[in-house]
């Protein structure tokens, strides 16, 4: 299967926070793995692509964390009890200061040598 992917993409266990648009709760589980451009997300319900969702991504060296919006570009289901779906979201809307912390997070974490253009 051919790599569709525009940007590096690293494994990464990162608290997240999100909600989904128009609703109230707020709910937390741990990405998969983490690029410039989006994130891969366990989640415990069926969303359908094109959802909007608020993300709220807790980076190893910084305290507080960067808040993105998203939009779910793919749903696979998989077999876990708690979280039973994977999602690939598309980040559609982050601030400056965010992308550079995720930036520099992407460099240190990532293989060495990695090379990020935004």
């Amino acid at each position: 299967m051919q790599e569709r992917r525009r940007r590096i993409r690293i494994n990464a266990s990162l608290v997240v926070s999100y909600r989904l648009l128009n609703t109230v709760f707020t709910t937390a589980s741990r990405s998969k793995n983490i690029s410039v451009t989006g994130i891969c997300l366990p989640f415990p319900q069926r969303l359908e692509a094109g959802r909007c969702i608020d993300l709220e991504i807790q980076l190893l060296d910084f305290s507080d964390p960067i808040k993105v919006t998203g939009k779910v570009i793919w749903l696979k289901e998989i077999s876990a009890a708690e979280f039973p779906f994977q999602l690939g979201i598309e980040f559609i809307a982050i601030k400056p200061a965010a992308q550079d912390k995720l930036l520099q997070h992407i460099v240190k974490e990532g293989p060495p040598g990695i090379e990020i253009i935004p």
